[in-house]
């Protein structure tokens, strides 16, 4: 069969691409892919996911498309996204000829359940400021479900050599907001309250340890004059090493729900120290 195009498929299916039926199954869109002589529906759907009171997912479902344009059965799996399609329909080669990884490919000898690949899906990180890769990327394995990894930990730990270098590249690409950014200003306020009164602790062998675990709650400690030890501004750190938090920074820090009363500050001389706020 000759190359397939969308307008061609769409000619010999009018009924199939009504916008009646694409709302009525969940399909956001549809694209073709064509490997070896054979051609492959792809259709981004939220298929019914949402029922029941559930949040709307979206993934990908593929169809063979036959000699004479008519659409097949859709294939029994579920992809992530349209590269992950691709990638099956390679595995279906329809040459009858396995299809080989060069000799010179760093993958030579991973087996392939554990090869990886980034994927337009978050994972890990829920602390990291805004516009940090692992809000949106993350590692998934090419081949069926057999692994799911944040950035940071395939960028180290990910057997495969060409995904710990694509979740190098993507850490190493990532250029944070400058520390004054508003909604930087948030995240840290939200970091804060986070770890509010917590600090620094000692692991099993009476080391210092910055682990979630081992840390300590100190409600009355004076965050400002403590903030070396502090856990929240120790994690902030880790992405803006100059940052000093002020009085005012954990007087307005918060978790989950932002405070909707604003607080107000009361200008004060220099000498009378940090401001103070009133409601």
């Amino acid at each position: 069969m000759a190359t397939a195009t969308m307008v061609d498929v769409k000619a010999a299916n009018p009924g199939w691409f009504r916008r009646g039926n694409k709302r009525f199954f969940g399909d956001r869109q549809y694209k073709i892919i064509n490997y070896r002589g054979k051609a492959w529906l792809a259709q981004e759907t939220s298929g019914w996911s949402d029922m029941g009171g559930g949040p709307k997912s979206y993934h990908w479902k593929l169809r063979p498309i036959a000699p004479d344009l008519t659409m097949g059965q859709v294939v029994d799996k579920e992809f992530m996204d349209l590269e992950d399609c691709r990638e099956w329909v390679k595995e279906q080669d329809t040459s009858g000829k396995p299809v080989r990884e060069p000799k010179t490919s760093p993958r030579t000898g991973v087996p392939k359940h554990s090869w990886g690949r980034l994927a337009h899906q978050g994972a890990g990180g829920f602390l990291n400021p805004p516009g940090h890769p692992e809000h949106e990327w993350s590692v998934q394995s090419v081949y069926g479900d057999t692994s799911s990894m944040s950035l940071s930990y395939a960028a180290e730990h990910s057997g495969d050599p060409e995904a710990k270098a694509a979740a190098r590249a993507k850490l190493a690409g990532w250029k944070p907001l400058p520390l004054s950014d508003p909604q930087v200003q948030d995240w840290i306020h939200q970091v804060l309250g986070y770890f509010k009164g917590m600090y620094v602790g000692m692991d099993k062998g009476m080391q210092q340890s910055w682990a979630v675990s081992d840390l300590r709650n100190m409600p009355d400690a004076d965050p400002v004059l403590n903030q070396d030890i502090h856990a929240g501004v120790h994690l902030i750190r880790a992405y803006y090493p100059g940052f000093k938090p002020t009085q005012y920074d954990f007087q307005v820090a918060y978790w989950g729900r932002k405070p909707t009363r604003a607080l107000a500050v009361v200008p004060q001389a220099r000498e009378a120290g940090p401001p103070r706020l009133t409601r």
